[in-house]
């Protein structure tokens, strides 16, 4: 009998009115366009917490989509992630309605501040009590680059070599910035703080100059978990280095899995376990009581969206303008200056590219670039089961097509027939055990605080991110010795000897595994 297993169930969201499916909010049952009202925000956060989601996923654009027709109107008329409102602005009422939800929202290292961004974050990590995420991305979209004073987006490789930069800074600030001793709360004498042990940083980079030290006290978690979805060859190194949770999608199971084993390849790579790094999936449900009444409401939703928003929705993220193509045309594969993911999926995924016409057929059938699920609770279970199966993942991005229907009826319906018992396809009796469990609040880490980081001065009197208590690094090894450390852009890594981490990053923040065991 199989072991119970957690699968993370992140309710993946934007603060609008479409996304996704594009169009499917002019289904009669869709109630996008309350996303103005902080009630239904509540709402939502309050129903995911007593649902058991882990998470609630906020992405996020900053610009409007241009590329189709070479003009916005599709976009604007389709609400095709447009409007949009700030996702962090809803955060702290959602915070205050749910007990265990968690909270990751997206936001651009290319567009924001380390110094600004570790403040923010700094500050909802102490509302959440440690229930936030950051997920990173470096944007995409050329309109994007205009509205922040740029006349074009930056390169690719400039973006990431910027990202890493930012991530440097911003682990700076809160994980090394305060000592974990640092606050003293003592009214008799008058002191909040001991100076001594708050630290500048004095960060001088190609991109950022940064003296600090944070504004911020440390939080809970000090640093956000990290959450990243990059599919290019630099997008996958970064995330190997830095997230704690990747969003990996392939046009079928076993392209699926391809990709996830190259993530988990990457972080080994990276001097990391392949376990250190949660893996998710976009997943989209349509689920009725019978076949026939699943059918019927997919069917439904397959009239409510709009291809001329979706092919806008494509071509912002991609760079293609399908309105320039004939249909038995390809496209190319080579490297665009916009999501590298969105046109992988029809073109390097496939042993051969898909021509126009099946990709504009394909954009509308639902789910556009990741599994859909139709059927009974019973099927949908199964065929999640068999979904990790072959791909490894550990859970998913489930996405809404009517909302909010859809997150009711997968945790009303799905969920319990998850619980319920392992493989229903062949039941060891007495099935006595499911094989997935109920989607528990996974904790998104563990270990808290995550890191103690003080900072040391160099005889030059400036501040380098310095040593993590050798306390806490020496609980992470077993006896025999702990390995010499030399300092890499001011992280603390190792080049010999040691012994092993006792655990994974599942025990361990993989940034504390990291710095204390990797280089």
């Amino acid at each position: 009998m199989s072991e119970p297993r957690s699968l993370i169930f992140n309710a993946f969201e934007m603060n609008g009115v479409g996304y996704y499916a594009q169009g499917s909010w002019t289904h009669p049952d869709s109630q996008r366009h309350r996303y103005k009202d902080l009630d239904y925000w509540v709402e939502r956060a309050r129903f995911l917490d007593e649902a058991g989601f882990t998470a609630l996923f906020f992405a996020d654009v900053l610009g409007v989509y241009d590329v189709y027709r070479q003009s916005p109107e599709p976009a604007i008329e389709g609400a095709v992630d447009f409007p949009l409102n700030d996702p962090f602005m809803v955060i702290p009422a959602m915070l205050a309605a749910s007990k265990n939800l968690s909270f990751a929202v997206t936001a651009s290292t290319t567009y924001e501040h380390p110094f600004t961004f570790a403040r923010r974050f700094g500050t909802l990590d102490h509302l959440s009590k440690g229930r936030i995420g950051w997920n990173v991305v470096t944007s995409y979209l050329p309109n994007a680059a205009r509205n922040y004073g740029l006349p074009d987006q930056l390169p690719h490789e400039v973006r990431y070599a910027r990202a890493e930069e930012f991530l440097t800074v911003f682990y700076k600030l809160l994980e090394g910035s305060w000592e974990e001793d640092a606050v003293l709360y003592d009214k008799t004498a008058k002191r909040y703080a001991d100076a001594s042990k708050v630290h500048r940083i004095n960060h001088q980079g190609e991109h950022f100059s940064v003296q600090g030290p944070a504004l911020t006290e440390p939080s809970v978690q000090r640093t956000p978990v990290i959450f990243q979805a990059g599919a290019s060859a630099r997008g996958l190194a970064f995330a190997a280095r830095h997230a704690e949770v990747v969003f990996v999608n392939g046009m079928n199971p076993d392209a699926l899995r391809i990709n996830v084993d190259k993530l988990r390849a990457a972080a080994v790579e990276a001097g990391r376990s392949p376990e250190a790094i949660k893996v998710v999936t976009d997943l989209s449900v349509v689920t009725g009581r019978t076949q026939a009444k699943a059918e019927e409401k997919a069917n439904a939703i397959r009239a409510a969206q709009s291809p001329e928003a979706q092919y806008a929705a494509f071509g912002g993220a991609s760079g293609f303008d399908l309105s320039r193509y004939h249909d038995d045309d390809t496209l190319t594969s080579e490297p665009h200056n916009f999501s590298r993911s969105e046109s992988a999926r029809f073109t390097s995924e496939k042993a051969r590219p898909d021509s126009i016409a099946a990709i504009k057929q394909r954009l509308v059938n639902l789910s556009p670039y990741a599994s859909t699920l139709v059927g009974t609770p019973e099927r949908i279970a199964d065929d999640i089961e068999e979904i990790v199966r072959i791909t490894g993942v550990d859970g998913f991005n489930l996405h809404e097509f009517v909302s909010p229907r859809d997150f009711s009826e997968f945790a009303e319906q799905v969920l319990p027939v998850l619980t319920a018992c392992s493989s229903r396809r062949n039941p060891p009796p007495p099935c006595e055990t499911g094989y997935l469990a109920r989607a528990t609040v996974w904790p998104l880490r563990i270990r808290q605080p995550v890191i103690a980081g003080v900072l040391q001065s160099n005889n030059n009197n400036k501040y380098n991110l310095g040593v993590i208590h050798d306390s806490i690094c020496k609980n992470i090894y077993q006896p025999g010795g702990r390995p010499d450390f030399h300092y890499d852009n001011g992280i603390r890594r190792h080049h010999s000897g040691g012994g092993k981490p006792e655990s994974t990053g599942e025990k361990y923040h993989p940034q504390l595994l990291r710095w204390c065991d990797s280089g």
